[in-house]
């Protein structure tokens, strides 16, 4: 009898041993889990702040095209043929920086060449925009000497 209760307690122990070891194992196994659960969270929180960070970046520099995009209409848009632009063409300009205040060469409508009378030359410019319209301009002897708005 004693072998036996020998024997079914060293069973006990060893069962008792088993679900220890499973125990353990159990946890560990846990624990790995949550390990890899909080890797994946730390995981996907940082991929999204990249995610952000990538968005903001694209955004600022969508920002920073739309506004030069912006501002190179603005420019266009005060070098062509406004009343504002008009009103700075001053009688004793060169065609060049009339043309260069205007945007363009502009379109030579006629020419008179006199000997002995300086030449003649009329060029028209064309607007764009809401708030311009074209004008011609005559230079004589490559100077400004007279100014027409048409509307």
């Amino acid at each position: 009898m004693a072998a036996r209760k020998v024997a079914h307690q060293a069973k006990t122990e060893s069962l008792a041993k088993a679900d220890r070891t499973a125990e353990i194992q159990r946890q560990a196994t846990a624990k790995r889990a949550k390990q890899i659960a909080e890797l994946e969270r730390k995981t996907r929180l940082e991929n999204e702040a990249r995610a952000k960070v990538r968005a903001a970046k694209a955004k600022a520099e969508a920002d920073r095209l739309a506004e030069a995009k912006e501002k190179a209409r603005i420019k266009a848009l005060d070098r062509t043929v406004s009343l504002r632009n008009f009103y700075k063409i001053q009688s004793g300009m060169s065609r060049r920086q009339v043309a260069t205040l205007l945007g363009s060469e502009g379109e030579m409508l006629s020419e008179v060449a006199i000997p002995g009378v300086p030449t003649t030359r009329m060029f028209m410019w064309k607007g764009a925009g809401a708030f311009s319209g074209n004008c011609n301009v005559t230079f004589q002897n490559g100077k400004v000497v007279k100014l027409i708005k048409i509307k």
